[in-house]
């Protein structure tokens, strides 16, 4: 497995702007939609049955996502800002100020992610896009420690399963197993939420929202399954269902009246 990952990791460093039409035509956003509100249990603990009032409002310009408030009843207690150029999306918070994203992207999608924690850079990411499946690999910076996830899809464009392979100084630790299952019939809510995954000020599931925004509807059933590839045994398996209410078009409500 070690000499996959290497082979891999070549693969990224000299061609994460190459083709990749197979998959990301799906995260092209032209006709994608834009959810003016969302409950904080929807992103921060979707399997949660116990609902809260707090909530993100998210403001657009030019189907651009603008800015992302969170609101405690009526009371502002966060904002997360976004700036565009033609190459670059800027990804930061008013609370957390030397904190930021830089995604290096094409048609608004990420070919590379720098996240910066208290001014300096923590870790990069490079995406590649292959026929039928998306490869991420994170390199921190200050530490000997690489993740590389690979996203699989189905021929109706659905994410199927994703596989996290931890690596240490070169040796392979863990690998975490998600299956995802139960789709829908909705449009996906989260295409054009995509760039809020890693972010600190937003205390998400390891690329949860990137992998939901991936899918051409939505799953909502997860299996993962946690294996030791030092011991060579899985160490154990969860699932988790989630609760989404839908309008009388059979679409996501991310917000209603509780």
């Amino acid at each position: 497995m070690k000499k996959i990952f290497y082979v891999l990791l070549g693969v990224f460093l000299l061609s994460c702007s190459g083709s990749n039409d197979d998959v990301v035509d799906d995260m092209v956003l032209e006709h994608a939609l834009q959810p003016e509100k969302a409950y904080v249990n929807y992103f921060e603990d979707p399997f949660s049955y116990i609902m809260s009032s707090s909530y993100y409002q998210f403001t657009y310009k030019d189907n651009n996502l603008m800015q992302i408030s969170e609101f405690s009843g009526s009371y502002l207690t966060s904002k997360i800002s976004l700036s565009y150029s033609n190459t670059q999306i800027k990804v930061s918070s008013d609370s957390y100020g030397s904190d930021y994203l830089l995604y290096s992207v094409s048609n608004n999608k990420p070919l590379k992610l720098d996240c910066y924690l208290n001014g300096k850079l923590y870790y990069t990411q490079y995406y590649i896009y292959e026929q039928g499946m998306i490869k991420v690999l994170k390199e921190f910076t200050e530490w000997y420690d690489k993740e590389l996830t690979t996203y699989y899809f189905d021929i109706e464009h659905n994410l199927t399963k994703s596989e996290v392979v931890k690596i240490s100084y070169g040796v392979e630790k863990s690998l975490d197993t998600y299956i995802y299952s139960n789709f829908d019939k909705a449009q996906n809510p989260y295409k054009s939420l995509w760039m809020l995954d890693n972010l600190r000020f937003i205390n998400l599931d390891d690329n949860l929202i990137f992998a939901k925004s991936l899918s051409f509807n939505n799953f909502k059933r997860i299996e993962h399954t946690f294996k030791d590839l030092v011991k060579d045994q899985n160490s154990y398996t969860e699932t988790h269902e989630y609760n989404y209410k839908y309008d009388s078009n059979g679409q996501i409500l991310l917000y209603h009246p509780l």
